[in-house]
């Protein structure tokens, strides 16, 4: 436990997950198996879980990524009127975690990819034009800078650090439609 602190605040942002409002009455589909993930289906949003098999046909939980729309400052915006907004759609990665056995395998680039490829699926049909008039998303994550494995991810993968503010380094993709 070399980061108590840091334990202690993963470990509050689970319990915010699980304790946002969505209970275990709700409306939730079949294949929905966590209340995690019905919050952020709730919200427009979707959370994974990898899995690897183990001894015993028992599946091992090895990582696991949420994608949501980002909320925006100014929500009198309304993306689905057929106005022409110079906007791009926006959605926040969160909780990309991958388990430290794990890492290497190429499981923390298949979830940012599938959370990527979600954006991409939903906001299809739902775009206006980009300040570069062109069709696009935008993908935001936030990661501590001492987690360097995440911060390697990003960057490998095209996002661009627009913030370090000494603790937290805050990342962006465009994918042009």
């Amino acid at each position: 436990r070399p980061y108590p602190g840091i334990r202690k605040c993963v470990m509050s942002a689970l319990k915010g997950d699980l304790s946002s409002g969505v209970t275990e009455c709700d409306n939730i589909e079949k294949n929905q198996h966590s209340l995690i993930r019905a919050r952020y289906v709730r919200n427009g949003g979707e959370f994974w879980v990898a899995v690897v098999p183990t001894i015993g046909a028992v599946e091992k939980v090895v990582g696991c990524v949420g994608i949501r729309p980002k909320k925006m400052k100014n929500d009198g915006i309304d993306f689905d009127s057929s106005q022409d907004v110079v906007k791009a759609m926006e959605y926040e990665v969160f909780r990309l975690v991958v388990d430290d056995t794990q890492r290497g395998k190429g499981i923390g680039k298949s979830l940012l990819q599938l959370a990527q490829d979600f954006a991409v699926f939903q906001s299809i049909g739902k775009m206006r034009r980009c300040v570069h008039l062109e069709n696009c998303v935008k993908i935001w994550a936030v990661t501590a800078q001492f987690f360097v494995e995440a911060n390697k991810l990003y960057e490998a993968d095209e996002f661009v650090c627009y913030e370090r503010d000494g603790l937290l380094n805050s990342y962006c993709k465009t994918i042009i439609l």
